[in-house]
């Protein structure tokens, strides 16, 4: 009878140890179980530095480069802007025919059409830049024809060169601001002299923040004068050019338009300011009113850190008891209007195996202005697998 019971309980003992060895297995190479993120809410409140002080007649906005726009006043419909206009003449020839900061672009040659042009804006009293038949032009040159004494004449035959015709750049134009999402500005002409050439405070705000994007653009809006081949010296009609901190962009005036100002103001390294004033009664009365704007205003729009570099904004809670915070790599500013409170978010992935330090696993956002600003979130420490009695006590 023993010698039955030995080798079954040595079948069962086998069969134990199986079945031991089976289940360590098992758990041991079971796949990492999804860790689920749990998100912090942060919030910064700016100090409280006042209202902005707006002139009392037309329409206006605020805005900043990287934010869009801030805040505006009056009513936003489209009014006659002016050599404004000009602008989105220069965005279009730059995407129709880029070239690169420090390079002079393509050359154009002046033909008895581009005469034509000259002498039928200067008959309309219109601003003008003297041209002559087989006189040659850098585009850069052109572009600084058209954007710093604003050539009326300059902008027919850059829209003629670059696209054709002007009925084949208005085309674009529009196109232009479609991509733009600018809803009240339409153009009528290339130079703005027409009063259905038209925008709002707000529109110009984008406009002037695609303009500063553009390396080439923000280099000529920002110089005082240029020499050109016939004409000789041409002068920046922006007067109160590096008053303030102006850096550009355009003026525009017309009898319908009064004084239009579309203007940037570098006020710190990473702060550029962007504002329109539409509607003064003339030139001289905008461009005095941007100075006193600025003056008045200059403590009100402040740059806040809404989130630090290595602060904490959500974290990994293991089953197995491991703890691994997210942090911002980098810095979250947003711009602020008095004391404005912010509020930023984070987004973070679900970890479906062991992630290294410094991983990216998601991004931390803020609202600022017309636009959200975003920072990389990362593993402040490596997220590991758990410990092999762990595994083997939860399978």
């Amino acid at each position: 009878m023993d010698r039955i019971k030995k080798p079954r309980l040595l079948l069962l003992a086998i069969a134990v140890i199986a079945i031991i060895s089976l289940y360590i297995a098992v758990a041991l190479l079971l796949p990492f179980r999804p860790v689920q993120p749990t998100l912090k809410t942060l919030t910064v409140t700016a100090p409280n530095t006042g209202a902005i002080t707006w002139p009392t007649y037309g329409q206006q906005a605020l805005g900043a480069a990287g934010t869009g726009v801030l805040a505006a006043n009056g009513t936003q419909t489209g009014v006659a802007i002016g050599s404004i206009a000009k602008l989105v003449l220069a965005l279009s020839v730059m995407e129709q025919k880029p070239f690169t900061l420090g390079e002079p672009g393509p050359v154009l040659t002046m033909t008895d059409q581009d005469v034509a042009f000259y002498k039928k804006y200067l008959a309309q009293n219109g601003s003008v830049v003297p041209v002559q038949v087989n006189e040659t032009l850098t585009e850069s040159q052109m572009l600084q024809a058209l954007l710093l004494p604003s050539g009326d004449n300059i902008a027919d035959s850059l829209a003629v060169w670059a696209f054709g015709s002007t009925d084949n750049y208005l085309k674009y134009a529009s196109d232009l601001t479609n991509r733009l999402a600018l809803k009240q500005t339409h153009l009528a002409d290339t130079s703005g002299l027409s009063p259905q050439s038209v925008s709002s405070a707000t529109d110009l705000v984008v406009i002037g923040e695609n303009v500063l994007k553009q390396p080439v653009l923000a280099s000529i809006v920002s110089q005082s004068q240029a020499t050109l081949p016939v004409v000789g010296v041409v002068k920046n009609i922006d007067s109160i050019l590096g008053q303030q901190g102006i850096v550009g962009i355009k003026t525009g005036s017309t009898d319908q338009a009064g004084g239009c100002f579309l203007f940037a103001s570098q006020k710190t390294a990473s702060l550029t300011i962007i504002g329109a004033i539409l509607n003064a009664p003339n030139l001289s009365a905008v461009l005095h009113d941007t100075i006193t704007f600025l003056k008045a205003n200059s403590n009100v729009i402040q740059p806040v850190t809404v989130v630090s570099a290595g602060q904490v904004v959500g974290s990994y809670q293991t089953p197995w008891g491991k703890a691994v915070n997210v942090v911002a790599k980098s810095d979250l500013t947003a711009v602020a209007i008095g004391n404005q409170t912010f509020l930023a978010k984070a987004s973070l992935t679900t970890l479906a195996k062991p992630t290294p330090k410094d991983t990216v696993v998601g991004q931390v956002t803020v609202e600022s202005g017309s636009k959200t600003q975003s920072v990389d979130a990362v593993l402040e420490s490596s997220l590991t697998k758990p410990g092999r009695l762990w595994r083997l006590l939860h399978p």
